[in-house]
């Protein structure tokens, strides 16, 4: 939506919102298929601090005939619990003035919020104790089991201020502001394109939230172009030295 309160066209009201929606990560299924067994095989092999027992070939003191009696596989990937479609909303409000026909001013909010953002945490976790960690995961035979959630948010906001010079006696400029936070919570807060790592799976929507890795404050920008008068300082000559110092930027 856009709205001139003077008709002139030289102050602007713009509104925005728009809902998008994502995919659902189908390489979690083409993965699993590939990284679980029979096709694939993790086995984990626990070293003697004291007394060194592990070489390339896995425990010395096991007969390896006897090892898949003997090993914790190391890990297995599962299916997301259910798969659900993320989405985005986007909302923004803005107001532009036009200054002495050259120079525009604007400023701008800007927000967005992500909802059911793929995370995986290992579902083979235990909460700390005394107690050796083998005797208290639900899966004992297995180390890490990732379990895949698409429960994660993130919210980002930003005041971003504008000036910029029209084109103009072989000028033009533009500067930038933007003052942003960008926040997460339960295993959202990587950078795009990475999928979320849970640290604490019995308190993550109460402790995994804050800052997201690409949360930056403060960005400023300057940007311009300027005709280098090459042709002017040179008495502007014709022919083929006039067309050789034209053009320079």
């Amino acid at each position: 939506l856009a709205y001139s309160p003077t008709g002139s066209g030289k102050t602007v009201i713009r509104l925005g919102y728009g809902w998008y929606y994502g995919q659902t990560e189908l390489m979690d299924l083409i993965n699993d298929s590939l990284s679980n067994p029979p096709s694939a095989q993790w086995p984990t092999f626990l070293g003697n601090p004291g007394v060194p027992n592990l070489n390339y070939n896995g425990d010395r003191s096991i007969d390896p005939n006897n090892y898949l009696k003997n090993v914790t596989f190391g890990a297995l990937a599962t299916l997301t619990e259910q798969f659900v479609q993320p989405y985005i909303q986007q909302w923004n409000a803005s107001i532009s003035q036009v200054l002495a026909n050259d120079y525009v001013f604007e400023a701008t909010y800007f927000g967005t919020k992500s909802t059911h953002v793929e995370a995986s945490y290992d579902l083979n976790w235990a909460p700390p104790a005394a107690t050796p960690v083998v005797d208290r995961v639900p899966f004992p035979k297995w180390g890490r089991v990732f379990g895949f959630v698409w429960d994660g948010n993130a919210r980002y906001q930003s005041l971003q201020l504008s000036g910029k010079k029209q084109y103009s006696n072989g000028l033009n400029f533009r500067a930038s502001y933007t003052y942003a936070t960008s926040y997460a919570n339960n295993g959202a807060r990587l950078a795009s394109g990475t999928i979320g790592l849970i640290q604490d799976p019995s308190t993550r929507r109460v402790t995994e939230d804050g800052p997201s890795s690409d949360d930056i404050r403060h960005r400023l920008s300057i940007d311009y172009l300027y005709d280098i008068p090459f042709a002017r300082a040179f008495g502007n000559p014709t022919g083929f030295a006039g067309k050789f110092l034209e053009g320079w930027r």
